[in-house]
């Protein structure tokens, strides 16, 4: 286990002491909110879900309903956390109506559609009125305030009261678990809280480069794509305000990721809450002779999110990844418009020779199947250095693809159908778009255009590839 892990359970640990439930089972509000308020910057500051998830669950069985509340608060603070939107959701059903308000009204303030399992069972979908308007006497039970309170947090969460537009995000959601695709909400990167002079001014952690915040235009018109070959379906230019974060330098590299291995069990808690059962964390390319320094390779989306947690990281979401690689002047390649077959490792460099067509290109990946194992398929990550971004990221382009947390069809997070209680199959899993992250950056194995960093490929987060790998994020 990482130190700086350790050293947050443990810290966590004296959080909890401090919260004691028997020394604040009666205290005032006016006492609980000091005591919180007393220990909210350690709490918002934690980077592990391991240590955040010891604290929610302490909150979630307090006996006094004012620090449950006061939770709410600090919940909200880091909604970029899955822990801190499922404490959101699960303290609707609390007991206390003040406590039970509040969460069900952060719900809709801040557009959780994990919440929608739980408010929805309590007043039913809405129900069609004349007029094409919804009628807000929804079905189900609950009366009085607490009906009015679910029913207004819903609909801000379906940003609509139009009765057709409610029966297709209830249809799609029904069918698939999720919102479709054009209704776009990203509440890690809308609701991070903001920069203060502090962050802004702090040194990077070792060997990771500093991203400044601000609002940042990804995606590229499709005017401007200087590729033939190339689908711009999902390439629509967008802004995006995002906090300063830090990016490693490099790929995580073979040597990181076996640390990791050794230090840990195959499940722990550094993994992903629907993991599979038995899941194997060794990386499939283990027994080939490849360099310590090479960037990591066979392994799936769930390693790299229990490695990123084990290091107290996470992984990016594909807007953090491309406006990492892209920089301030939004090149198409990291280093400019024009495509340098110098500057990063691709296809071209990988088998020493010309690709004019994709039938060549074809031709050459089959080969390597044939071929077997191949220690020259990746090289060091710092083997282009002069490739780095203008923010000085290194390696984005080529060598490997990169996971991101962001599901390719949905934009959200990646959210697999193992969460969910009617797709609970993982034969399920190749039809559900939310189980395909975005990978970017391209890798030894392709083409220029797959290699700009405008360019957004995808795979099912359960396949194990030797041209993907992954690097991590700290959001201050």
């Amino acid at each position: 286990m990482a130190p700086e892990i350790q050293k947050e359970i443990a810290e966590s640990k004296q959080i909890i002491e401090g919260m004691n439930p028997e020394s604040l089972r009666d205290a005032s509000p006016e006492t609980v909110r000091d005591t919180v308020d007393e220990y909210r910057d350690d709490i918002v500051s934690l980077k592990s879900d391991q240590g955040l998830s010891n604290i929610y669950g302490m909150a979630a069985l307090h006996p006094n309903p004012h620090l449950r509340h006061a939770m709410l608060d600090i919940a909200k603070e880091r909604v970029d956390n899955a822990f801190s939107r499922e404490y959101i959701c699960s303290t609707t059903h609390d007991d206390i109506d003040f406590v039970a308000f509040e969460a069900i009204h952060l719900c809709g303030e801040l557009k959780l559609q994990e919440a929608i399992d739980d408010l929805v069972p309590i007043v039913g979908w809405p129900d069609a009125g004349p007029g094409n308007q919804t009628r807000r006497q929804w079905g189900g039970n609950p009366v009085g305030v607490g009906r009015a309170s679910v029913v207004n947090a819903l609909f801000e969460l379906f940003g609509t009261e139009d009765s057709d537009r409610l029966e297709m995000l209830k249809a799609h959601y029904q069918e698939e678990g999720r919102f479709p695709s054009e209704y776009h909400y990203n509440a890690a990167l809308d609701h991070t809280h903001a920069d203060s002079n502090e962050k802004e001014n702090k040194e990077p952690p070792e060997r990771m480069v500093r991203i400044p915040g601000g609002t940042y235009t990804v995606g590229i018109d499709s005017n401007d794509i200087p590729f033939d070959r190339f689908d711009d379906s999902y390439l629509v230019p967008q802004e995006v305000e995002v906090s300063t974060f830090y990016i490693d330098k490099y790929p995580v590299t073979n040597a990181e990721y076996d640390e990791f291995v050794k230090s840990t069990d195959e499940h722990s808690i550094f993994s992903h809450p629907s993991e599979p059962d038995n899941k194997v964390r060794t990386r499939i390319t283990e027994h080939e002779d490849l360099g310590p320094d090479h960037p990591v390779t066979g392994i799936d989306y769930y390693d790299a999110y229990a490695y990123a947690n084990w290091a107290g990281k996470d992984l990016p979401f594909e807007e953090e990844w491309e406006i990492a690689a892209r920089g301030p002047s939004r090149y198409i390649f990291s280093w400019g418009d024009e495509f340098d077959p110098d500057r990063l490792h691709w296809a071209g460099n990988t088998f020493d020779t010309e690709i004019e067509t994709i039938p060549e290109w074809t031709e050459l990946l089959t080969s390597t199947i044939e071929d077997g194992p191949n220690d020259t398929r990746t090289v060091p990550v710092d083997a282009h250095s002069d490739g780095a971004s203008e923010f000085g990221v290194v390696d984005m382009l080529g060598n490997v693809w990169e996971y991101t947390k962001s599901a390719y069809m949905s934009r959200q997070e990646v959210n697999p159908v193992f969460n969910h209680p009617s797709r609970s199959s993982h034969e399920n899993l190749i039809d559900d778009p939310g189980a395909f992250p975005v990978i970017r950056g391209g890798s030894w194995s392709n083409i220029p255009e797959q290699t700009s960093a405008v360019f957004r490929g995808k795979d099912l987060l359960t396949d194990r590839h030797n041209e993907i790998g992954f690097r991590c994020v700290i959001r201050p």
